[in-house]
């Protein structure tokens, strides 16, 4: 039965069916991951936090919801997870120190290679009406096909939210900036990206947030929508940071597996 299960994240012998069936994500290894996310959240504004977080490649509710427990002390009060056509358990979530009012799945179509679409979340943030889009598009395993065409639904998805205060995009679009045909400056007619703004005043930012094959590039973004100019909500672009504690650049372990041997890391990661 747990063989079968961990058919839905691919063939026997392949990473994500050995990940599955073989490591022992036991209580004592979810304690430890649970607290050590809540000490990376942390890292930002002093100890505080960030007022909001999308997190990608989450595996449920339930584990959303112990992580806000744990969260509760940075003045975390809501979360919610929403389950996509991915069988593989790396949903997008939201946790959140505001109110969630409601929220949306735009799946793509079935012809699109899009099994994660985009996320959103309608936020009330001091009487604010915020919409927050939280992606996970195709990795560079994919075709960039499949990420042009997750770029195009995010376009189709940010024109079809009315007159709200701002729309603000976040997450993992897996688009290295040499990458040709490119699908996030695809986007650049309806949004912006935050990290180019808060650099022409000055910040000083780490080179990437992701080290794929050797090199840092920045995969993860704020993304604006540009008729916030004309809103109440004004973004503050010094406070744009990119997170490099060696928490997070150190070498990553997976958890033992079944038989007690500790499954294999990686250099660099996300900051």
């Amino acid at each position: 039965e747990a063989e079968e299960a961990c058919l839905f994240q691919g063939p026997v012998g392949s990473t994500g069916f050995f990940r599955c069936f073989n490591l022992d994500w036991n209580e004592k290894t979810l304690e430890r991951k649970l607290l050590n996310l809540v000490k990376a959240i942390s890292m930002y504004d002093n100890g505080k936090g960030a007022d909001i977080v999308v997190m990608q490649e989450v595996e449920n509710q339930n584990v959303m919801n112990l992580l806000l427990e744990k969260a509760k002390p940075l003045g975390y009060k809501a979360t919610l997870l929403l389950e996509d056509q991915d069988s593989r358990g790396i949903d997008v979530a939201i946790l959140s120190k505001y109110p969630i009012v409601s929220s949306k799945l735009h799946s793509g179509a079935a012809n699109t290679g899009i099994k994660r679409g985009i996320y959103q979340f309608n936020l009330n943030i001091h009487n604010s009406r915020v919409a927050i889009l939280g992606n996970h598009w195709s990795s560079q395993h994919n075709d960039v096909g499949d990420r042009m065409n997750a770029s195009d639904l995010f376009v189709k998805v940010g024109k079809s939210i009315g007159q709200v205060d701002a729309v603000i995009a976040l997450g993992d679009y897996n688009t290295p900036d040499a990458e040709v045909p490119n699908a996030v400056h695809a986007v650049y007619n309806d949004f912006f990206d935050a990290r180019p703004e808060a650099e022409k005043l000055g910040a000083k930012l780490f080179p990437g947030t992701y080290k794929y094959r050797g090199k840092w590039d920045v995969l993860d973004r704020v993304l604006i929508r540009k008729d916030i100019t004309r809103s109440k909500v004004k973004p503050v672009y010094e406070s744009f940071e990119v997170i490099n504690n060696d928490l997070l650049l150190g070498r990553a372990t997976l958890p033992p597996t079944q038989s007690g041997v500790r499954g294999g890391g990686f250099q660099g990661g996300r900051t």
